[in-house]
């Protein structure tokens, strides 16, 4: 994608801060103590593909300048999966998957060597990373399958150290035929990696009903470096310890989808509805209708209006959606319900406004905090009150991440007795994607699932 050639988007007649598709491609994460760092590279030649936990530098220009052809590019994909069935890996990939600061810590001992140094170099230098997958049992379904696959790699005998997840874009590729892409979320939010991804499906599409051709390249280019890596016992062990973590993560996590076809945002414009407000209080009468209490609920609210804007939070549940969720179950009067409902639509609408136009309150009591941090000062008191603590631990984690195709995206819930609920309301159906925690007693994806189902169905009578 030639990002210099993205038109401008809009919020009504205000243009947005466009950098975070310039940082997609040539951005990496690189950690460190106290805190890790970003190195960006715009001017990088090369991707990285990563296959049965062997890494490669693999050019993606010819000697001209041109970016190669696809059949250039699959020349160097088999050279890279012929290879790496001679390679016995230091499975490096997964260190990345643990806790930041583990992964400082063995940082610090892998960039003693010089090889481990030049292959790190080259990997965070690339544009993107493409893992190529080897093949898992299917969890439940295609989809379940292709959430845990991108979210945690199902495991580190699976595909979690066939990752370097510090990479902003990480193609996946199995050899079952699931695809899709896992992000790190530090240069850029889901909006513009969902139209990225967009771009890409509506280019498969077009040369498969023959409106686009395929193009190929004649020109001389650079075969495939292999990055060798070497180990030592204590990176051995912060492998050892990588493992066991993502392992516990992987069987821990509950992924899960709906896929909703009564109605889409049509419908809900058809009401008079804003479609998001009408999806957040179905989200929370969802959560309501099945653990009897209000959910803290955030969902991002992108503050792109300013320059370098990145998002701030819009806390859904209020007086007015619980309100809403408790006439939704015990009253009897459809009225009732839809005044309420209007009601809590409006105040979510109001806080949204409000927070895209950089009025909310979560992301100036955080800077507060941080420059506190930075200058030596004492944190005030107030961040260590019950009240706060409690009102900034949300049970629902949600977004809108819109894409016009049968794509979602999906993440872990933030707490252990939280969701995780990323949706994409498209014409006529909305897709969720779902997650939870199974060490946790009161919540269940599948029955969150099935109470979300059950919250939309009535509004469609």
């Amino acid at each position: 994608i030639d990002t210099d050639q993205i038109p401008v988007e809009k919020l009504g007649k205000s243009e947005l801060d466009m950098q975070q598709y310039r940082k997609a491609f040539g951005t990496c994460r690189i950690p460190g103590l106290p805190g890790d760092t970003m190195e960006f590279h715009p001017d990088s030649k090369h991707i990285a593909i990563v296959v049965n936990e062997v890494f490669f530098k693999v050019p993606v220009y010819d000697e001209n300048g041109n970016i190669l052809g696809e059949n250039q590019l699959q020349e160097q994909i088999k050279t890279c999966i012929a290879a790496a069935g001679n390679q016995k890996p230091v499975k490096i990939g997964v260190l990345t998957s643990d806790n930041r600061d583990n992964w400082a810590k063995a940082y610090q001992e892998l960039i003693k060597n010089k090889t481990n140094r030049q292959s790190l170099s080259e990997i965070q230098k690339s544009l993107f990373v493409l893992a190529i997958d080897r093949e898992i049992p299917q969890i439940t379904d295609d989809i379940t399958t292709a959430e845990h696959t991108l979210v945690t790699g199902a495991g580190s005998t699976r595909n979690s150290g066939n990752r370097w997840y510090d990479k902003t874009i990480q193609f996946v590729v199995g050899t079952s035929g699931i695809n899709g892409l896992t992000y790190e979320h530090s240069p850029a939010e889901g909006g513009p990696i969902s139209i990225m991804s967009d771009f890409i499906i509506k280019n498969v599409k077009e040369q498969e009903e023959g409106k686009a051709q395929t193009i190929n390249g004649t020109g001389s280019f650079e075969q495939p470096t292999l990055l060798s890596f070497n180990s030592s016992p204590d990176i051995d062990e912060s492998i050892k310890t990588a493992s066991l973590n993502i392992d516990k993560l992987a069987a821990d996590i509950d992924m899960g989808y709906l896929h909703f076809t009564d109605f889409g945002k049509n419908f809900i414009k058809t009401q008079k509805f804003s479609p998001d407000s009408f999806i957040q209080m179905a989200i929370q009468f969802a959560f309501y209708r099945l653990h009897h209490v209000p959910g803290a609920h955030y969902e991002s609210a992108g503050t792109r209006l300013f320059v370098h804007g990145r998002t701030e939070c819009i806390r859904s549940c209020s007086k007015e959606s619980v309100a809403f969720a408790r006439a939704m179950v015990e009253s009897r009067d459809d009225q009732e319900k839809l005044q309420k409902l209007k009601a809590a639509i409006e105040s979510h609408k109001k806080y949204v406004t409000q927070a895209v136009q950089g009025l909310g309150i979560d992301r100036h009591m955080l800077g507060l905090k941080l420059i506190a941090k930075e200058n030596g000062i004492p944190v005030p008191e107030l961040y260590n009150d019950e009240g706060y603590v409690k009102s900034s631990t949300y049970r629902l984690s949600t977004s809108q991440v819109a894409s016009v195709y049968d794509a979602f995206m999906c993440y872990g819930p933030l707490t252990n007795d939280g969701y995780g609920c990323c949706y994409s309301p498209r014409n006529n159906d909305i897709y969720f994607g779902l997650s939870s925690m199974n060490s946790n007693a009161e919540t269940s994806t599948d029955k969150f699932k099935q109470s979300l189902k059950e919250a939309l169905q009535p509004f469609r009578s």
